[in-house]
């Protein structure tokens, strides 16, 4: 029911730009504009401004940066606090370790992607891992996922 468009300065700006002419009948169907490496340059505000942006996908280096710099964790607190107040969906990207993950949800981030939970995969590993991931889910405890205890496929998951 839905597509989504990831954009960045590399990638689809000036096309995404094209398409927002659509306007709201891009909406309407379902399609969805995020904005990608968020954070990695001043461009990304920018992009704010231009384009019916519906989310932002924080940069892998802003959240590295999580354990070391506690000015990049408020930051990133103002990043979730303003894109909530502007109705955007925020994902973070490169989620490596537990305490990186416990921090974004702390902050209220409730999409991760990384190898904390779960390490890329080609098309073959994606069915099984879709039901293994699916089976964990409806084994949830207290709002956490508790994943089979003999799966190491099935993803990590500490938001709630």
């Amino acid at each position: 029911d839905q597509v989504i468009l990831l954009a960045n300065a590399a990638f689809g700006l000036r096309a995404v730009g094209r398409l927002t002419e659509c306007g709201e009948p891009m909406r309407e169907s379902g399609i969805r504009i995020v904005i990608d490496d968020f954070g990695n340059s001043f461009h990304s505000f920018q992009c704010l401004d231009q384009f019916p942006v519906d989310g932002i996908k924080l940069s892998k280096s802003l959240v590295q940066n999580t354990e070391i710099n506690p000015l990049v964790v408020k930051l990133i607190e103002i990043l979730v606090r303003q894109a909530t107040q502007c109705n955007l969906t925020i994902v973070a990207d490169g989620v490596e370790r537990e305490a990186q993950a416990k921090t974004l949800s702390n902050l209220g981030i409730r999409f991760g992607q990384g190898t904390y939970y779960t390490k890329p995969m080609n098309g073959d590993s994606l069915i099984p891992f879709l039901s293994d991931w699916i089976a964990a889910q409806r084994n949830r405890n207290r709002g956490r996922m508790v994943p089979p205890e003999n799966n190491s496929t099935v993803p990590r998951n500490s938001y709630r």
